[in-house]
């Protein structure tokens, strides 16, 4: 019995041993948190990043990715992420139970591999050999401007009787004659037109002219001390009557015409002038025993060192047709100053210009002229009819270097009012008549006149003839507007929106909260920028009522408004959900859209419509509410829209696209999502920035230059 006892005690010991050794040991146990350096990543296909991975207690991050989009290659807690391929990819951290991701999207950038050949200087060549020479082809890819190493080449000629290539690009010349080789490339899965190659061979027979090189690469420095150390090139032509040179007078011509005269030749020796850039084509001539030969073509290519070269006005655009202003004056918009110039150093550094260091030139005169001192001049006839537009550059030479220093647009606004200055902006907003909206057609006794507005000849529109500073001041227009307004490409910039209604209530959509608070109209080809979203001074809600409160660009879209090409920037928000003194009172932004608060469709069927519109909001701080910032409430149509949400936005992250009022959640356009940078939006739409696509036009190429 006593045995008995002593064996359940020992086992009972065991036991016991073994649980306080067990919570001993998870007592003891280290624990860990990570995170990552970055949470999204958009990458350009063959770049390549680096995630770093922050741990407590000294730990050390195991890293996987999924996908094929990367290759991750890891180094305790540092990770270097290589693009390989279109798509994307998660690449995670993880320690003890614990892990952060990264959620990396690569998108095909607009760059294409390039097979050139050193021996031309391109991608094709002109060779003269004589039978029995041998001659080596050296090709490469490029690949954003760098030579890529892993890549595969193969040749191919049209007369095996006239001439032989190996796989190494040997060439053995065998019999007189004229043949074509052809160099195709391969590189990481590319197979492209730009991967391939040319030569036009001619293998003469015992009389011949032989170069000893068939591309000469010339670069003059523009900006060495008086414009000097122009590079020239030495060509040697041999004269050939049966097997051995022969002594003969060798001249040169141009075969192409130097109208700038960048080349100056003198007995085979080739000098860039600094006149200007391009290719000229020379060859050698030779009279042997009463026979005259030529040489194959050689390549006389010249480039410049070149720096930046900067207009203060790089984008211009002109309205012209029968205009007027806001006060009733004719209005002809059509001249426009460059600016000032400025131009940097390859190394850097600013360079001291003259005025008489310059030149201008327009590529298409029909559209806009420029004189001397660099005044652009737009021509009122070049588009007769309504809606049409040209388009040309306006290029800067300098130490006889072409530069492109502007981007003109000409549109017809025939019948429109010119918005030229602020002034004219507070003209608008204190008006009533006809650019703020008479409610009594909005009734039902006046459905037909709100469907058929669009026809209405009342309706007045308005072109931005210029960018307009409001300096600070609160709003713009700040009324209702049953308008057209174009902005041609112009901006209207550092406005303020006060979170502040003049009315409390449930539902409360009273008080300047928006630019354009009942809009009824078309808003297009316009930038907002730097504007900022305020919480009011001394203004809290007393009342035990919640105000669902948006405050936006637009309040309220009605049937047949259309917004297109519209750009908001948010450079500063700092409000969020206001506590009140009251229980229950809040100033709620759950539904506020930064672009359009609500999309009405009271009398009529036809919806309104967003289109290609961009918001970049930068949150002051952390929100605690979501914040739509397209639109909050939705009943319309949209399609390439964006938001660009920079920062941390808080617990609740800012909704894809639109937030419904309430509970309900309208959906999104599966093209309509948030990004975190500029730059992320262009990597992950490319077809949409690509020439043709939506957003391929100069006004958004302003946009986004310089926001990645």
């Amino acid at each position: 019995m006593q045995k008995r006892w002593t064996k359940r005690i020992a086992l009972l010991l065991g036991i016991c041993l073994c649980f306080f050794t067990v919570c001993g040991c998870n007592k003891n146990r280290t624990s860990y948190e990570v995170t990552l350096s970055d949470s999204a990543l958009a990458v350009e296909l063959w770049d390549e990043t680096t995630l770093t991975a922050s741990v407590t207690n000294g730990g050390k991050a195991e890293w996987t990715a999924t996908g094929s989009a990367v290759e991750i290659i890891p180094a305790e807690n540092v990770c270097r992420v290589r693009a390989v391929a279109a798509g994307e990819a998660v690449v995670s951290a993880k320690i003890g139970g614990v892990s952060a991701s990264c959620t990396v999207t690569v998108a095909q950038n607009d760059l294409i591999p390039l097979l050139v050949l050193d021996e031309f200087d391109g991608q094709t060549g002109s060779l003269g050999l004589r039978a029995g020479d041998v001659f080596a082809l050296t090709p490469k890819v490029l690949y954003n401007g760098q030579p890529q190493s892993d890549f595969t080449v193969s040749y191919a000629t049209a007369r095996s009787d006239v001439l032989s290539v190996d796989a190494n690009g040997v060439i053995t010349a065998k019999k007189e004659g004229d043949d074509e080789i052809t160099v195709t490339g391969a590189w990481r899965g590319y197979d492209a037109v730009s991967l391939t190659a040319s030569v036009a061979v001619r293998v003469f027979g015992t009389q011949a002219i032989v170069l000893d090189r068939y591309a000469a690469s010339l670069v003059w420095d523009g900006f060495a001390p008086n414009g000097g150390n122009a590079k020239s090139m030495r060509v040697t032509a041999t004269v050939y009557d049966g097997n051995a040179p022969v002594q003969e007078n060798i001249t040169w011509e141009a075969a192409t015409t130097d109208t700038d005269g960048i080349v100056t030749a003198a007995d085979g020796t080739f000098t860039a002038s600094g006149n200007g850039e391009g290719d000229v084509y020379y060859r050698a001539k030779a009279t042997v025993n009463g026979k005259t030969l030529t040489s194959a073509l050689l390549k006389v290519g010249v480039t410049a060192t070149r720096g930046t070269l900067e207009a203060q006005n790089d984008y211009m655009a002109f309205a012209v047709g029968n205009i007027k202003t806001v006060d009733g004056a004719d209005y002809s918009g059509a001249n426009m100053s460059l600016g000032n110039i400025t131009v940097s150093a390859p190394t850097g550094g600013a360079i001291q210009v003259q005025q008489n260091e310059l030149s201008y030139r327009s590529t298409d005169a029909t559209a806009a002229t420029v004189d001397a001192s660099g005044n652009v001049t737009a021509i009122k006839n070049c588009v007769p009819h309504f809606g049409d537009s040209k388009e040309c550059d306006i290029e800067v030479k300098y130490k006889a270097a072409w530069y492109t220093a502007a981007h003109v647009t000409v549109t017809n606004f025939d019948g429109y009012v010119a918005i030229t200055s602020l002034d004219d902006i507070d003209t608008l907003s204190g008006s009533s008549d006809p650019q703020e909206f008479d409610r009594a057609h909005a009734t039902d006794a006046h459905l037909n006149y709100v469907n058929d507005w669009g026809s209405d000849t009342e309706r007045p529109k308005y072109v931005l003839t210029q960018d307009i500073d409001l300096n600070g001041r609160s709003g713009a227009f700040g009324n209702d507007m049953y308008a057209t307004l174009d902005g041609n490409g112009h901006s209207i910039a550092n406005g303020i929106l006060y979170a502040q209604p003049a009315t409390w209530g449930e539902g409360s959509l009273s008080g300047k909260t928006a630019v354009f608070q009942e809009f009824f109209g078309e808003l297009r080809n316009i930038a907002f920028t730097g504007w900022k979203i305020l919480s009011a001074p001394g203004k809290n809600l007393t009342e035990n009522k919640r105000a669902w409160f948006p405050v936006s660009l637009v309040q309220v879209a009605h049937p047949l408004s259309r917004i297109e090409n519209v750009y908001l920037e948010i450079v500063e928000w700092t409000v969020d959900g206001l506590a009140s003194s009251a229980s229950g009172g809040a100033l709620n932004l759950v539904s506020s859209g930064t672009l359009v608060a609500a999309m009405n469709t009271e009398h009529s069927t036809i919806l309104p419509e967003i289109y290609n519109c961009i918001v970049d909001v930068t949150p002051s701080r952390a929100f605690t509410n979501h914040v739509g910032t397209i639109f909050g409430h939705a009943y319309g149509s949209y399609s390439d829209c964006y938001a660009i949400v920079r920062g941390t936005v808080g617990v609740r992250e800012i909704p894809s696209i639109a937030s419904g009022w309430g509970t309900a959640d309208y959906g999104a356009d599966p093209y309509a999502h948030n990004y975190a940078s500029a730059a992320a939006v262009r990597l992950a739409n490319k077809s949409a920035f690509n020439e043709g696509g939506v957003f391929a036009t100069p006004f958004w190429e302003r946009i986004f230059d310089g926001l990645e």
